[in-house]
């Protein structure tokens, strides 16, 4: 008794042997993005962040590379702090006050996070970049499709072949899906 060979599968088995395997033996293809997790200092390092108490990121080196935003986050947050910071920089002008710019220019020459003590509500987190899987599909063409369809959900999404080459229920599975559209083409 044979059975009908459901359409899904018949068009997978086309793709299959119509796709670029980009010189990957059984290959499989996964959907991913970057990611980033915290590290310790220098081990591969990519960026630090600046977080407040709540999880907020206030400053982020690899999409703002001078302080000056960061500065003017601690003017309108952390006055004390920054008062004591000009004190420590000699940041003051004749009358004994700092204005904005004078601040915001000796932070920008003289702030370093990894050695200055920040706000105590802050924290300094060293970032390291990851790539992190999203999703794994048989097909390139079932993969374009998942980034069509939830690109919004995730940062820039992109595809990625492995090998399934060691996996040998993988292979024999890929091999049988391949022959559908084989068997198809026979009298």
């Amino acid at each position: 008794m044979e059975c009908e060979i459901p359409y899904f599968l018949m068009e997978m088995s086309k793709q299959m042997r119509k796709q670029n395997n980009r010189g990957t033996a059984a290959p499989i293809w996964q959907v991913r993005c970057k990611d980033y997790v915290a590290t310790e200092e220098g081990i591969n390092e990519h960026h630090i962040e600046i977080m407040d108490m709540n999880g907020q990121c206030v400053y982020r080196s690899d999409m703002d590379a001078s302080f000056e935003s960061f500065a003017s986050y601690l003017l309108s947050n952390h006055k004390s702090w920054c008062d004591e910071w000009c004190d420590l920089y000699d940041v003051v002008n004749d009358s004994g006050k700092y204005e904005k710019r004078a601040f915001i220019n000796s932070f920008l020459a003289y702030f370093n996070p990894c050695i200055d003590e920040l706000p105590v509500d802050l924290s300094l987190i060293h970032c390291q970049e990851i790539e992190k899987v999203i999703s794994t599909h048989l097909t390139e063409e079932d993969a374009n499709w998942f980034i069509r369809r939830k690109q919004h959900h995730h940062p820039k999404l992109y595809t990625h072949v492995e090998s399934a080459y060691w996996s040998p229920q993988m292979k024999e599975l890929r091999k049988w899906i391949m022959s559908l559209a084989e068997k198809e083409q026979q009298p």
